[in-house]
C-alpha cells in the first residue's frame, strides 16, 4: 500500500468536516470522463480509479473525486450493454440472500412497504413484489427504467431519492444494494432514508468492504477500486455513519454472489470461451449490513 508522508485537507463524509487525509493509492490509468458505458451497471472499468485517500481523523477511505462533477447526470445517461439482463436470474438469487436476512428484522406483517434505491432494471422490485410486498423502485438511469418495464414488467420512479422525497411516503424496509459506494454524499442519502423509514424500520445495505480479506490480499488490484466507486466502507465506518442518523446496526455479514464461472474469468480478462457452464459462488469482498431505525440516537 502506498502512503504519503504529507497529508491533504479534504471533506470527509463520516467526520462531516474538512479533515487531514493521507494518500493510500495513487490514481491508476488515464481517467476519462467520457468513457463509453462507464457508469452502466456492468461497466468494465476495473483498475481505473482516482487517488484513494484515508481520513486521519476517522479512518474512512474514499476516492479523491471532483466534487463539482455531476455524477447523477452520468447515471441518468447510463445504459445496459446487454449483459445485465442476460444474467438477471443470477442477480435475483444474489439479492435474495441479502433480502431474506433483512426480512427477519422487519415487522411480521404482509404486505411490507418497501423502497429500493438504485433499482437498476427492477430485479429486486419484481422479486419483492412476487413475495407479496408493496414495492417502489427509484432509479436515475432513464434507459434502465424503460428496460425494467420491458423486461421485468415493473414500473420504477425515474429519478433520485432526493427527487422522490417530495412524494411523502413512509416505508418498513429500504434496500440499497450496491449503491452507497457510488454516491457523492452518502451521509445525505442516509439522512433522507431516515426521514422515510418508520420507527423500527429496516435499512439493508450491500457494499464493498475495504477491510475484507479480498481487499487486503489484492491491494491496488482489488476489483472494487473502480472509477464509479467513490467511497469504501468497512463495517465500522458504515456503522458510525449510520449512527449519526439514528440507525442501529443489527446484522453484518458477507455478501455472497453466484455467477457462471465464465463471468468471473471474463471480468478478470482471462479466456473463457471453452469454459463449461459451471456456477460458482464466492465472496468478492462485499458485505451485507442491516440497520434498524431508532426513535432517538443511540
Amino acid at each position: 500500500m502506498e502512503s504519503s508522508a504529507s497529508s491533504v485537507k479534504k471533506y470527509c463524509v463520516l467526520c462531516q468536516n474538512i479533515s487531514a487525509c493521507e494518500l493510500l493509492h495513487r490514481a491508476k490509468k488515464t481517467i476519462s470522463t467520457n468513457r463509453e458505458g462507464e457508469f452502466s451497471p456492468v461497466a468494465h472499468d476495473f483498475g481505473i480509479y482516482s487517488d484513494i485517500l484515508k481520513c486521519l481523523e476517522c479512518g474512512h477511505i474514499f476516492a479523491d473525486s471532483n466534487p463539482k462533477e455531476n455524477i447523477v447526470e452520468k447515471y441518468e445517461m447510463a445504459e445496459d450493454p446487454g449483459s445485465y439482463f442476460k444474467l438477471w436470474e443470477y442477480r435475483e438469487t444474489n439479492c435474495d440472500r441479502a433480502i431474506k436476512k433483512a426480512l427477519r428484522f422487519c415487522p411480521d406483517k404482509r404486505p411490507l412497504r418497501v423502497l429500493d434505491i438504485g433499482a437498476g432494471g427492477g430485479i429486486v422490485v419484481r422479486h419483492l413484489q412476487k413475495l407479496g410486498h408493496q414495492v417502489i423502485g427509484v432509479e436515475p438511469s432513464r434507459a434502465l427504467v424503460k428496460m425494467a418495464m420491458e423486461k421485468m414488467g415493473v414500473s420504477l420512479y425515474s429519478g433520485t431519492l432526493e427527487q422522490f422525497l417530495k412524494n411523502g411516503d413512509s416505508f418498513d424496509l429500504v434496500c440499497m444494494l450496491e449503491v452507497i459506494e457510488h454516491l457523492q454524499s452518502p451521509e445525505k442519502e442516509i439522512e433522507r432514508i431516515g426521514s422515510l423509514l418508520k420507527p423500527g424500520g429496516i435499512l439493508l445495505i450491500t457494499t464493498p468492504n475495504i477491510k475484507s480479506f479480498s481487499a487486503k490480499l489484492l491491494g491496488t488490484k482489488w476489483w472494487s477500486f473502480r472509477r464509479m466507486h467513490l467511497h469504501y466502507f468497512s463495517p465500522n465506518t458504515l456503522k458510525e455513519l449510520a449512527r449519526k442518523f439514528c440507525f442501529h446496526m443489527v446484522y453484518k455479514g458477507i455478501f455472497m454472489k453466484t455467477f457462471p464461472l465464465s463471468y468471473y474469468l471474463q471480468n478478470l480478462g482471462l479466456p473463457c470461451s471453452r469454459i463449461p457452464q459451471i456456477n460458482f459462488t464466492a465472496s468478492l469482498g462485499d458485505m451485507t449490513v442491516i440497520f434498524k431505525k431508532t426513535k432517538q440516537q443511540q
